[in-house]
């Protein structure tokens, strides 16, 4: 087959996975936004229809967050991923890869005032300090708030981020050797919490005969 025969099929496979995805968020931020209508008491609020709304109840600043590192994904998949978001009239909220030391204030505010967490696992993510610490926020909040997290495992395989093997392994043996070890424990906790979710497998198709196999399981959150 013709080289430009594959670029079509493989910019076709991403925007599968990709509507796919928002498909998802949409139906489950309309879950969560019955779910919190139902509990509401003495607010006059309309009931959400079938179709999603981007109107917000509830204490939140964004429908979604996306976690992300940007040297692998920020200029075609996340890319492509925020503007179908977008589109479909979903408030995202991204940052650049232009990142300090720490994590800012503002984006700890950003994870617990999203409604749902979106965190692409891509081959670099657990060389990134900064991704690792914004990974533990997001479980904690899980954890603390019920906040809905969704992996997307970008060319990686689940198993090596839950067990830290292949390039995480890698990535944890350089952050042991440059004086992070005493922060690796809580990382390989939130790893391991994150690789055991239900989302979106993205295989490598360069490697895997271009397939892109999905897998997506029932949200678990209660009406």
């Amino acid at each position: 087959m013709m080289a430009g025969q594959y670029s079509f099929k493989t910019i076709s496979f991403v925007f599968l996975v990709i509507e796919e995805i928002t498909s998802t968020i949409c139906k489950s931020l309309n879950r969560e936004l019955l779910h919190v209508e139902k509990n509401l008491v003495g607010m006059d609020c309309p009931r959400a229809s079938s179709s999603y709304s981007c109107t917000s109840i509830g204490p939140w600043d964004y429908e979604v967050f996306l976690s992300f590192k940007g040297k692998d994904t920020s200029h075609n998949f996340t890319d492509n991923l925020y503007a179908a978001l977008y589109r479909k009239g979903i408030h995202t909220f991204r940052i650049d890869d232009l990142r300090g030391e720490d994590i800012a204030p503002g984006l700890l505010y950003a994870i617990e005032k999203s409604r749902l967490v979106l965190v692409i696992l891509s081959h670099n993510y657990a060389r990134s300090n900064w991704c690792l610490d914004e990974l533990v926020r997001i479980m904690e909040c899980r954890e603390e708030m019920g906040k809905i997290v969704f992996p997307i495992f970008y060319h990686v395989d689940p198993s090596h981020v839950r067990n830290q093997k292949g390039s995480y392994g890698e990535a944890f043996a350089y952050h042991e050797r440059n004086g992070f070890g005493h922060q690796t424990q809580r990382w390989r906790a939130a790893l391991r919490e994150v690789g055991s979710l239900s989302g979106w497998h993205v295989h490598d198709w360069s490697v895997q005969h271009m397939h892109i196999f999905l897998y997506i399981y029932l949200l678990r959150v209660s009406l």
